[in-house]
């Protein structure tokens, strides 16, 4: 499955809610424009990564439950290995954070802070290193955000649109 399939019915579902501003990635989320749009999921695909998504909750999850997801999604055919890649960079940035990998967390929280945090940094030095930072954390919020949103309204969230 490709990014776009996943983030279009995400963003149908994740429209459903208010945006916040200091966490919505831009419209020109790289996440977003690098997939193609067409590609989409098999039913069958679309209800696997429906029911992997039931069993976790971004709010409160541990570091080897997310890694679980994410390799159950990808052997779903939810997300591809690219995908797969992108998203152990969290497994990464938890262990480097110091959670433990049965702590729990939530993950939403923990970037929507990491962002705030780099961005102020960004405001005191003015330095461009830490705005090229923020980039991928935003990404990484991104798909927790959408994973969020498919959990809470799973049959609202159109997965072969997913942008």
């Amino acid at each position: 499955m490709q990014v776009s399939n996943i983030l279009s019915s995400l963003a149908n579902a994740a429209s459903l809610t208010k945006p916040n501003p200091a966490t919505t990635p831009a419209a020109s989320n790289p996440v977003v424009a690098a997939a193609p749009a067409a590609a989409g999921l098999s039913s069958s695909s679309a209800a696997a990564v429906r029911s992997v998504l039931s069993k976790y909750d971004m709010t409160d999850i541990s570091p080897s439950d997310f890694s679980q997801m994410i390799q159950q999604l990808y052997q779903s055919g939810g997300i591809s290995q690219q995908n797969l890649q992108e998203l152990n960079a969290i497994r990464t940035d938890l262990e480097s954070a110091g959670v433990g990998p049965e702590e729990s967390v939530n993950l939403i929280d923990f970037y929507t802070q990491k962002i705030a945090s780099v961005q102020s940094q960004s405001d005191l030095t003015g330095t461009p290193a830490e705005q090229q930072q923020i980039t991928p954390l935003m990404q990484r919020l991104d798909w927790l955000q959408k994973f969020n949103a498919m959990k809470a309204q799973p049959d609202s969230a159109n997965l072969s649109a997913l942008a």
